[in-house]
Order: structure tokens, then sequence, then C-alpha cells
């Protein structure tokens, strides 16, 4: 499971696997694809000593609390590491393929920008079927900010078209919301949203879109992740000393250090 366990690492800062070493890992941790991703990289559960006391930082995320302030956390996934490595990639798509052909009815993967291009890619090789993904288009705001909608533009959907949409990591789903908008737009229908990770603290195997229409929910790895308020007393006295990385994959490095550091006194 990702909460509670040790995340295994074989890399150092910048190095990278070649194609046998890879295939060796991938055939030891064949089932388990937390430690497949934290092996290249991609996975950060913040170090504790044996009192329980944090070794490492919290990190934040996207979601915010009605104040506006971002919750935190012990464990971030950042999958874009895996996506360096598509024989992976390609292993984590055989291992959902009997899943995703047993459950759902589709025409087309649609990648969720960015973080479902490639993984969306590969399990549409896979699988056999087409792949689409959408573009960003930024606009100045009636604020003074930006915003952000999701077009297609070098792709389209066609009418009638079964749609799953593809994401690395589903949380809070709003990509998704867009995507099933854009999608009905285009006279499509969402017959599933599929995952690497789902680590939703709401939604498991059903997302209730706009109108009431339900979409099944399918990820390869099902695990809730905690998320905190910065004035939870669980976080608070790290919030206030300012034991947490704001932007976890800007300074991912950062992580990775804790945790290497932490490994290295555990022997």
């Amino acid at each position: 499971g990702i909460v509670g366990s040790r995340n295994k690492s074989c890399l150092d800062k910048g190095v990278q696997m070649d194609s046998d070493a890879l295939k060796k890992v991938i055939e030891v941790f064949e089932d388990d694809y937390i430690t497949l991703l934290g092996i290249c990289q991609g996975h950060y559960l913040c170090p504790k000593d044996r009192l329980g006391k944090r070794q490492g930082p919290l990190v934040a995320y996207v979601e915010r609390d009605e104040n506006g302030r971002n919750l935190v956390g012990e464990v971030f996934v950042h999958f874009a590491m895996a996506e360096q490595y598509p024989q992976l990639l390609h292993h984590f798509a055989l291992k959902f393929f009997p899943k995703i052909i047993a459950s759902l009815d589709f025409d087309v993967f649609c990648g969720a920008t960015y973080g479902g291009l490639a993984f969306g890619l590969v399990l549409a090789l896979v699988c056999g079927k087409k792949f689409v993904y959408p573009e960003k288009e930024i606009e100045p705001a009636p604020n003074g900010g930006r915003k952000t909608t999701l077009i297609f533009r070098r792709h389209e959907i066609q009418p009638k078209e079964k749609v799953v949409i593809v994401e690395d990591v589903s949380n809070n789903f709003s990509t998704a919301k867009a995507l099933i908008r854009l999608i009905g737009i285009a006279g499509g229908q969402t017959t599933g949203i599929a995952s690497f990770l789902n680590r939703s603290l709401s939604v498991d195997n059903e997302y209730v879109a706009q109108g009431g229409s339900r979409v099944p929910v399918l990820s390869l790895v099902r695990q809730p992740i905690p998320e905190y308020r910065q004035d939870d007393p669980y976080v608070a006295e790290d919030i206030e000393k300012g034991n947490i990385i704001w932007d976890p994959k800007r300074d991912w490095d950062i992580l990775l250090e804790a945790m290497q550091a932490d490994q290295k006194h555990s022997y």
C-alpha cells in the first residue's frame, strides 16, 4: 500500500535505468505498482523515526480549504517520473488491460492533459483503441489572472463515440469534469474514467457527473491518501516550522534527498 510502507528506490539523483535493469526490477516487483513507481523516484512518503516524528517535509496539494489554503499531507505521487520509462508504462497497461476490457464499453481513450497523455497512449496501444487528447488554451481572466480551458484542436471526438478518460492520478476529478462536458459537446459519451492511481477520499467506483449521470471509475491502484488542513494538530507544528514543500514537482529533488537520507540512516 501507499500509506504506511517504506518507499523503495534504487536510483540516485540523475541516474537512469537501462532496459535490462528495468526488466529485472519489473520481474521482481511485478504487481507492486507503487514500489515500481518508487524505484523510478516517482513516489514520496514522508520519512519518520521510530517515535513517528517526521524526518522529512510535508507536501502541499492543489486542493484548498474554504479559506483558500492548500491542503497538505505526507504522500505525493509524481507519475511523470514513470513516463520516462515506456517499458514500465507498458507493464502497467498490460496489468490494467483485463480490468478495463471486462468493465467498460468504449471506442476511444482520451488522455487528460497532461498527466494522462503518455499512459493513455500506451493503454490505447495495448487495447487496440483510438487515442485522442485535448489541449490547454490560456486566456486573460477578468480579474487580471489567467483562465485555462480545454479544447480539441489536434484531435476530434466523433458523434456517438464512447470515450474513456485517462488520468495519471485521480483525486478531485476537476479535469475529468471538464472533459466529460467537452466530450458531450462533441457528441460523444464518457463511459469511464481510468487512472494509474485513484487517491480520492470520496470517489471510489463511480463519479457522479453534472446532471446526475454516473461514470465508472477504474484504477490500477486504489488507495485514498489523507490530506489535512494546515491548522490540523497533526500537521500544524510542521507548518509553523516551515517543514513543508509548497511545490512538490518543482522541488522534487528535496523530497528525494529526504527519503535517501532516511534510507542511509536505516542501514
